[in-house]
């Protein structure tokens, strides 16, 4: 398997830009390192990307790209992955560009003892074949082999050249997945983060429109009793309280964030409950973001919250819940379907548990701070 440097690789147009292409859609890396794979090393090759994420949302976690069909992403669950897994032990060894035999890396009998052999190979025998090391840095250390069986016909004589032809289409490709894989990640974690809080948000984007609402948020909509979807806007059922909504969205979006704070909207129900505020702030990028609670409805971890918190039994907890939302003794007790006299032994057991000393406390304690913003 001789490097043949003297001869000019052309790399194929349509395969610079199926590389970039699967940048974007991860589904198409199957066929797009199949035919890099073909590429390089002719029939019955095939070929693997290894990547880590040395940072961010998954630190550690080693991602193998294969050029077969049905495993466009394995996750291997390879905590401490480069310190020994045979595609990524040599990788943060050897400089970026690196391009050469994939022994630099592992024995061919230690890649064909490999799950990754046994998956994607499906031979018997050792292996061997043609490496590069695309990243290796202390965000991404990533390297893509060409491996194939040992038996069977010879490598191109220019395997190696044709290898490091296609290493600067490989490295960005890979760089912009990478990339958009750790934003993918991130922005999974924020939208269970804000689906996991009651408050309700919602993001207005840089023409007003409604682009985005957490699930308290499109629970909120769905009962429209307060704020309501109208097409692509938000809009309060009040058409006073819509007013100043409107103007505080467009203030907020001129404004930006982190300049001038928040502005607060007082937004009246249709039914006639209690008011709600919506706190309106800036966005970095444009538009804005609407925070509001309803004081009348909790998720029902905040009960669970508190028997952990403050050691209360789920009926303490109950009844704390709907005192902070504005209910009576009286209309407690015929929602829990206890006398009067019993709720308020349960709120007496509330206050001394939880060291509040009245109802406007406890009312304090569930609801909260409002989150902080601008």
């Amino acid at each position: 398997m001789s490097d043949g440097s003297a001869a000019v690789v052309v790399v194929p147009a349509a395969l610079v830009d199926d590389l970039y292409g699967a940048s974007l859609a991860p589904q198409r890396w199957p066929a797009v390192l199949a035919a890099v794979a073909g590429f390089v090393g002719g029939e019955r090759c095939r070929a693997v990307a290894a990547l880590s994420f040395m940072e961010g949302p998954a630190p550690g976690r080693g991602w193998l790209l294969a050029g077969v069909e049905g495993a466009a992403e394995r996750a291997y669950d390879l905590l401490e992955a480069t310190a020994w897994h045979p595609l990524f032990v040599q990788a943060g060894a050897l400089p970026e560009g690196y391009v050469g035999p994939s022994e630099e890396f592992a024995s061919a009998d230690e890649l064909a003892r490999t799950t990754l052999a046994r998956e994607f190979l499906s031979e018997e025998g050792s292996i061997r074949g043609q490496s590069a090391v695309l990243h290796a840095s202390d965000e991404l250390l990533a390297a893509v082999h060409v491996l194939r069986p040992r038996q069977g016909a010879a490598w191109p004589e220019d395997a190696a050249s044709r290898l490091r032809a296609l290493l600067p289409h490989l490295r960005r490709s890979i760089e912009v997945y990478s990339r958009l894989r750790r934003a993918r990640a991130q922005s999974e974690i924020d939208r269970a983060l804000l689906d996991r809080i009651d408050v309700a948000a919602f993001v207005i984007d840089g023409l007003g429109r409604l682009s985005r609402a957490n699930a308290a948020g499109a629970a909120m909509l769905d009962r429209g009793d307060c704020l309501e979807r109208v097409g692509d806007r938000l809009r309060c059922v009040a058409a006073t309280a819509d007013g100043a909504l409107q103007r505080a969205l467009t203030e907020g979006a001129r404004r930006g964030a982190g300049r001038g704070g928040s502005d607060v909207v007082v937004v009246p129900r249709r039914s006639g409950g209690r008011p709600l505020m919506a706190f309106v702030t800036g966005l970095p990028a444009g538009g804005a973001a609407v925070l509001a609670r309803d004081p009348e409805r909790h998720g029902p971890h905040v009960e669970e919250l508190l028997q952990r918190l403050f050691e209360l039994t789920p009926t303490e907890a109950r009844v704390a819940v709907r005192v902070a939302s504005g209910e009576r003794p009286s209309e407690v007790g015929a929602v829990l379907g206890m006398a009067v006299a019993t709720v308020r032994t349960h709120l007496k057991k509330v206050f001394d548990k939880t060291s509040t000393t009245g109802q406007a406390q406890v009312v304090r304690l569930v609801m909260g701070e409002v989150p902080p913003m601008g």
